[in-house]
C-alpha cells in the first residue's frame, strides 16, 4: 500500500458500488464509517478491542466533523488516515484525511474527540500513561 497520507497510520479502502448515493458519488454518510474505520483501527493498534469490550475503560466518540473536499466515485481505492493532533487529560483529539488513488489527491478532511470512559460508571477517566506512550511511538 502507498501512503499518500500525511499521517503516520493510516488503512487503505475499497469504494464499493453500495457507498455510492443517488448523485453518484459516495454518500457524505460513508466518510464517517471511513474515519470510524481508521479509529477503531488505530485503538486496536493502543491495545482496544472495538469488539469485545470487557475492559472497563475506553474511548467513546464525543464529536466528529468532515470536511467534504472532493467527491468520490466507484471505483477507487481510498487511503484513509488517522493522528492525534492532542492528548488532553480526559480526551484524545483525532485528525482525518482521504486520499483518492484515481483522483491523486486529498478529497476529505475531518477531526473527532474521543473521551476515555469507565464503561462500567460512565465516568471520564485520565488517559494513561501507558496509551499515551503508545500514541508517541506511532506519532513518533
Amino acid at each position: 500500500m502507498i501512503n499518500k497520507s500525511k499521517f503516520a497510520f493510516h488503512i487503505s479502502h475499497q469504494v464499493r458500488w453500495g457507498e455510492m448515493d443517488a448523485l453518484g458519488h459516495v454518500n457524505n454518510v460513508t466518510y464517517f464509517s471511513y474515519y470510524e474505520n481508521v479509529r477503531i483501527e488505530y485503538f486496536k493498534s493502543l491495545g482496544f478491542n472495538s469488539i469485545n469490550i470487557d475492559e472497563s475503560l475506553g474511548p467513546v466518540l464525543a464529536s466528529i466533523s468532515c470536511n467534504f473536499l472532493k467527491p468520490v466515485v466507484y471505483p477507487d481505492t481510498i487511503i484513509i488516515g488517522a493522528g492525534i493532533r492532542k492528548v488532553g487529560n480526559t480526551s484524545i483529539q483525532l485528525d482525518y484525511d482521504i486520499f483518492s488513488e484515481q483522483q491523486q489527491d486529498i478529497v476529505s478532511t475531518g477531526s473527532s474527540v474521543v473521551v476515555m470512559i469507565n464503561y462500567q460508571t460512565g465516568i471520564k477517566v485520565r488517559v494513561s500513561d501507558e496509551i499515551r506512550e503508545m500514541i508517541r511511538k506511532i506519532e513518533g
